[in-house]
């Protein structure tokens, strides 16, 4: 079972690697046809398709008389324009980082951090829209909440990045210093034992995200846990998001027991 466990990973590694590579050669593809009306050749496509799969949804809405769906249609037709501006921002953002990497790194943090309050503005608005909230009081008082506190959410997300930005660009100077170390001295063999960011697995509750935080840091992991309590009761639960992602992204540390 553990080997089939292992070769399906490692045929998912291969096909996401796969995919990758097509989308980067189709990309730079476009990018090289159409240069800078590409995004805005692509958001004007995205808008099209949105509007026949808002038709589809309304058509289907009205026939059968679903509340929850004539809701969302109304949510998402109502706002169509504000649609293409996020379609015409995304895509030039994603068009400036494929131009401009190194530029584009400073700020991906900002950009991640609309997203992510794109994403919270959509839920909630169709939360409240929809009705969804009406007998479950909680829910609705959390969109309405979430709603009203997006700015704080995107700064709280925005700070989370540029920490994780941070601690990346530390990581690429210890690889910097493991090639010029050795280049310096051939004698000296085995990989370098600069510091590198890893989820603990000494002390941990969850996934060890906030004590390999804290060990990385040198700070008691309680005060990275308390600031991420913090930062999750003020953006109503963002906090949980980013903690998955940390959790999925950030390694285990190959000299702690993980059980």
């Amino acid at each position: 079972m553990e080997d089939f466990g292992e070769e399906i990973e490692k045929l998912g590694k291969k096909l996401e690697e796969n995919v990758e590579r097509e989308e980067s050669r189709i990309g730079k593809r476009w990018h090289e046809t159409f240069g800078i009306v590409g995004p805005l050749i692509t958001a004007i496509f995205s808008i099209v398709v949105f509007s026949v799969f808002l038709w589809f949804l309304g058509f289907f809405a009205f026939t059968t008389g679903f509340e929850f769906l004539i809701g969302v249609k109304y949510f998402l037709a109502s706002n169509l324009g504000v649609f293409f501006l996020l379609f015409l921002f995304f895509n030039y953002a994603k068009y400036f980082k494929r131009l401009n990497p190194i530029v584009y790194k400073p700020v991906w943090p900002l950009i991640a951090s609309a997203k992510v309050v794109v994403t919270v503005w959509i839920i909630a608005s169709i939360i409240i829209v929809s009705g969804i909230g009406c007998q479950l009081q909680f829910i609705k008082n959390t969109a309405i909440y979430s709603l009203s506190n997006l700015f704080w959410i995107f700064v709280f997300v925005a700070a989370v990045g540029y920490l994780i930005l941070v601690l990346s660009i530390n990581c690429e100077d210890g690889k910097e210093l493991m090639r010029g170390s050795k280049k310096m001295s051939k004698k000296r063999k085995g990989t370098f034992s600069g510091k590198r960011l890893y989820r603990s697995g000494r002390d941990k509750i969850l996934g060890g995200v906030c004590g390999g935080i804290g060990e990385y840091l040198n700070v008691d992991p309680v005060l990275i846990r308390l600031l991420w309590v913090v930062g999750t009761l003020i953006s109503m639960g963002t906090g949980i998001v980013v903690y998955i992602i940390a959790w999925i992204i950030i390694p285990r540390n190959p000299r702690d027991k993980w059980d």
